[in-house]
C-alpha cells in the first residue's frame, strides 16, 4: 500500500497544482467514471437495484485489497452508512483533504459514478470521517441518496 498512496498522493496532488481544487474535485469523480465503465464491462451489475449496486461494488473492492472490509447500514429509504476498513491508499487520501484537496476515495467517486449511470441518483456526501491516523483504518461515508433533477 505505501506505492499506492505516493501514487494516489502525487497524481491527485500534481492534478490540484496544475488545475485548482474545483477542476481537481472533476478530475477524482471523473476518474470514478471511468472506472465504472470499465468495471461495467466486466462485472454484471445490470440487474441490480441501488443498494445492490453499492453492495457488489463494495465486495468487488473486498475482492481485489482496495480495502480488507466495507459494509453498507440502510439508515431510511435514502439515507445510508458507509463504512470502509483499512483501505489501501488511506494516508494518500487523509494527506490530500488535510492539505485542501478533494479527497480521492475511489470506493466514493466509483459508486456514486455507477448509481448515476445506472439509476440517475445523485448522492450527497453528509458526513465524512476519515478515522483514525494509525492502522486499523476505519472511515465512515453518510450519503443521502435522490433522484437527478427533472428525473
Amino acid at each position: 500500500p505505501v506505492f499506492l498512496n505516493d501514487e494516489v498522493y502525487s497524481i491527485y496532488t500534481a492534478a490540484a497544482r496544475l488545475v485548482g481544487p474545483e477542476k481537481q474535485k472533476e478530475i477524482v469523480e471523473l476518474s470514478g467514471e471511468v472506472m465504472f465503465s470499465e468495471l461495467e464491462k466486466r462485472l454484471k451489475l445490470d440487474t441490480l437495484d441501488p443498494i445492490g449496486l453499492i453492495r457488489e461494488l463494495i465486495s468487488y473492492l473486498e475482492r481485489v485489497g482496495y480495502f480488507a472490509k466495507g459494509k453498507v447500514e440502510q439508515i431510511s429509504e435514502n439515507e445510508l452508512v458507509i463504512h470502509m476498513h483499512d483501505a489501501a491508499c488511506h494516508d494518500g487520501v487523509v494527506k490530500l483533504k488535510n492539505e485542501g484537496a478533494y479527497p480521492p476515495h475511489f470506493c466514493t467517486v466509483l459508486i456514486f459514478a455507477g448509481l448515476k449511470k445506472m439509476f440517475d441518483i445523485q448522492v450527497e456526501l453528509t458526513h465524512l470521517d476519515l478515522g483514525p491516523n494509525e492502522p486499523p483504518y476505519h472511515s465512515i461515508e453518510k450519503w443521502v441518496l435522490k433522484k437527478s433533477e427533472g428525473a
